[in-house]
């Protein structure tokens, strides 16, 4: 019997101890309201934390299967000074307790589970980051608002050993936020000191992926002063492309002393373009592989593999297709090998590459040399370049021989986008040196270009900068313009174009004189010391011999000086400044030139170019402004042309002088296509802020000679000019004034009756309102004689080419030809009719 109750009273008494903590817990909760603690709780957070906790919804606190209090509307402030007051908010967070640590006074959170969380990962200015929570409020002295509610004696430590997220998004900010959309997430370490598994499912960019691996211990991540190794493993996949990184961090907290392996391969590198802020290329079958670990100033990279497998790269490079590409670095000390083979169009492409050891650019003393030697084939072209950086580290000394051949420069316009010369057989060679360091500049030093237009050899050299500055010295033996002229394509038609539609053609520009801006920016924004020596240029068929000049840019100052040239007529010499550093622009440009080719200014003016005869040329003119007008409407200086036994063409001279001499019924048969002799020409204009008097004109063309005298207002582009046409009429000469008015555009002409006989004057003057017979005027030239023959032009040329040629020689025009007699009384019909 004893024995037997003894039993029944073990068995009754769990029973019965069972039964009184579970009503002891029902009555508790039944008793315990926890919204009464919020202030408790979010005071021993924000003790444990630093951060102020936010509970705005209802609190609930469940006991079965485990102890779980779960809380509404929640949100923990970030660091002070972040990019926003609240680090992270969820709808809803949920943490489930462990039992045993309650009675020890201690909360271990098992698992804190974020619903719908809004989580942000940043560092503040000094490089603090908000996910290292610490005990950072003083005991004393901060608000009471803040003051912990409970006795430090009764304060709770709080363990988190798991945290999930679901249905939440987390934002890292830096210099490009970055944010992912969580799906679910799962960190969790089983004890104190244990590693923390990671599991995740998130999108980003649209593109979906999964994050797996095990990192070391919360506690250790969050002790800054150790210098043991926290593990790291982690792997990330979507669905074409997979990451693994596995390694260790000394400093985790501030992801240095790191010593790990990456290893990455995607099937098409194009379909992560979504993932990242640069341009990818479209290489398939990728696979790299690298060992990095933390160095100053950069990491130490070895056993560096790169591998691309057949991949189309049009999208960032035109025509080429990759058939294969290796890169190789198998440690600091070992050269960096580079390969790559493809096609270019129908030709095949080659690379390789061989450089130095990584050491020696990461960590090499300064005589520690990294060699480079690169060639490479395309479109039959070939490039290769052999050298050393003396200075790898400050990228400088750099001293390697270029060389490069190219058979055809238009092959390569699908690569470089645009049209290109059908240049053939270019050859370079040349010495590439750095100034200072790369990032200064390079210097081309015994520099040769030869194709078949043209050859230069010579230095040169261009230094970067806020102001880049670009210095040469060249000589050439020939430079044939018209040959490279005619390699350059012509601009394409529209691929569909649009039919214009009728109407009136758009209204000329309000001047002749173009007011369109210089081009002046680019030599505002940099400076130049350009030397040049040439044999031969050849430009519309006229070679100009011993081309020299020298040219310098600084601060906007553009200054070429000497400049020289040898023409079929003998030397010129000339001078040009454009400062462009005040406001408005000066230009000034000095020109002897004893004979300049006519024909290729024509055709470059766009006007009949049937043209033989030599210009010479004297002028001494500076003006102010940003377009041509505006020079012109300021030029000082004077401006002297001649030409003597040429040939034009009669298109030219009727548009010159034929409508205006018809507009006063002066006698003008147009020579239409013909050519006419030019027996001379001569002008000279003094120009005094931008009114320019004739000082002489004289022009003597087959059947035409014109003197003249006036003044040209180039600003207002209006004219005040007192010509002389001479024509025979009955064995007689007769000079017969014309005053020419208007502006450039639209002349206007009349008869001066000032300058005829008065006799003559006044009978034309009747006949042409009574329109009687030309008997009377008949008489008139009669009895004018003498003085009609007084005012007649004789032909002589000689002072206004003195006058155009400032004192300079220059040839003389040949005799005047008789000109054929003309009836007086067909010339008064012509005059009056």
């Amino acid at each position: 019997m004893a024995q037997r109750s003894i039993r029944r009273l073990l068995l009754i008494v769990p029973v019965a101890l069972l039964a009184l903590l579970v009503t002891t817990a029902a009555i508790a909760w039944l008793a315990f309201d926890p919204n009464a603690a919020k202030d408790r709780i979010e005071s021993a957070v924000e003790h444990q934390t630093g951060r102020r906790l936010t509970l705005a919804g209802n609190l609930r606190l469940t006991f079965l299967p485990s102890p779980a209090l779960t809380a509404e509307d929640v949100a923990l402030a970030n660091l002070q000074g972040g990019s926003r007051p609240i680090m992270v908010s969820a709808h809803r967070v949920t943490a489930e307790l462990a039992w045993l640590p309650l009675l020890q006074r201690r909360v271990v959170i098992t698992r804190l589970i974020l619903e719908k969380p809004d989580l942000l990962i940043e560092r503040d200015a000094a490089g603090t980051p908000n996910w290292q929570l610490a005990q950072v409020l003083p005991t004393t002295g901060h608000p009471a608002s803040l003051e912990p509610k409970a006795p430090a004696s009764e304060r709770q430590e709080v363990v988190i050993q798991g945290l999930r997220l679901v249905d939440g998004t987390v934002t890292w900010h830096g210099a490009r936020d970055v944010s992912l959309a969580i799906a679910r997430a799962d960190l969790a370490e089983t004890g104190p000191d244990a590693p923390i598994s990671l599991a995740a499912a998130a999108t980003y960019q649209a593109t979906p992926f999964e994050i797996s691996g095990r990192l070391g211990s919360l506690a250790r991540l969050r002790d800054s002063a150790a210098t043991d190794k926290w593990p790291v493993k982690l792997s990330a996949r979507t669905e074409q492309a997979s990451f693994e990184l596995e390694g260790s961090l000394t400093e985790p907290h501030r992801l240095k002393g790191y010593d790990i392996t990456i290893r990455a391969g995607a099937a098409d590198l194009a379909l992560l373009r979504p993932l990242v802020p640069v341009a990818l290329p479209d290489l398939r079958d990728l696979r790299v592989s690298a060992h990095l670990e933390d160095a100053s100033p950069l990491p130490q990279i070895s056993e560096l593999l790169v591998h691309a497998g057949a991949s189309d790269l049009t999208p960032v490079l035109p025509g080429v297709t990759l058939t294969a590409l290796n890169i190789a670095a198998p440690g600091p000390e070992q050269p960096i090998r580079a390969s790559a083979a493809g096609h270019y169009g129908g030709s095949k492409l080659l690379l390789d590459f061989s450089g130095g050891a990584p050491a020696a650019w990461l960590q090499g003393g300064p005589d520690e040399k990294f060699p480079v030697d690169l060639s490479a084939e395309l479109v039959g072209a070939t490039l290769k370049l052999h050298g050393a950086l003396a200075h790898p580290r400050t990228l400088s000394g750099l001293q390697a021989s270029l060389s490069a051949a190219i058979p055809d420069l238009a092959a390569f316009a699908p690569l470089a986008r645009r049209p290109l010369p059908a240049l053939h057989d270019i050859s370079l060679a040349t010495t590439v040196t750095d100034r200072e360091d790369l990032l200064h500049g390079i210097g081309l030093a015994d520099l040769h270009l030869s194709l078949p237009q043209t050859d230069f050899s010579g230095t040169a050299s261009l230094d970067f900068g806020d102001r880049p500055v670009l210095a040469g010295n060249f000589s050439g033996k020939r430079v044939d313009i018209d040959a490279l002229r005619t390699a350059w394509p012509a601009a394409p038609p529209p691929a569909n174009p649009i039919p214009a539609k009728p109407g009136p053609s758009p209204a000329p520009g309000p001047y002749v004189i173009p007011d369109t801006p210089f081009a002046l920016g680019a030599i505002r924004r940099a400076d130049a010391d350009l030397r040049f020596d040439l044999g031969e240029i050849l430009w519309r068929g006229v070679a100009y011999r011993a081309v020299a000049g020298h040219l310098t840019l600084n601060d906007g100052h553009l200054v070429l000086d000497p400049a020289a040239a040898t023409l079929p007529a003998g030397p010129a010499t000339g001078r040009l400044e454009i400062d462009a550093g005040k406001t408005p622009a000066q230009v000034a440009l000095v020109l002897h030139s004893p004979g300049l080719a006519v024909k290729p200014l024509l055709t470059e003016l766009q006007l009949p170019d049937d043209f033989s005869g030599v210009l010479q040329v004297d002028a001494d003119l500076h003006g102010a402004g940003d377009s041509p007008h505006q020079v012109a409407a300021t030029a000082d200086g004077y401006l002297g042309l001649s030409m003597v036994n040429g040939v034009v063409d009669g298109k030219l001279v009727s548009q010159l002088f034929g409508g205006l001499l018809r507009s006063v019924r002066l006698p003008f048969e147009n020579p239409g296509t013909g050519r006419s002799e030019l027996r001379c020409f001569a002008v000279r204009l003094d120009a005094d802020h931008g009114i320019a008097a004739v000082r002489a004109f004289y022009l003597s063309v087959s059947r035409l000679r014109v003197a003249g005298s006036g003044s040209v207002d180039l600003g207002r582009e209006t004219l005040s000019l007192r010509l002389r046409p001479f024509v025979e009429v009955a064995g007689t000469g007769l000079v017969v004034p014309i005053r020419v008015g208007g502006t450039f555009r639209k002349p206007t002409s009349s008869i001066n009756p000032a300058g005829t006989p008065d006799a003559i004057a006044a009978e034309a003057e009747i006949l042409a309102k009574e329109g009687s017979n030309l008997t009377p005027i008949t008489s008139a030239i009669a009895a004018a004689g003498e003085k009609i023959l007084g005012e007649a032009d004789t032909g002589n040329c000689g002072p206004a080419l003195d006058a155009a040629r400032n004192g300079q020689p220059g040839p003389d025009p040949a005799p005047l030809k008789p000109e054929k007699k003309q009836g007086a009384e067909d010339f008064l019909k012509r005059l009056f009719k």
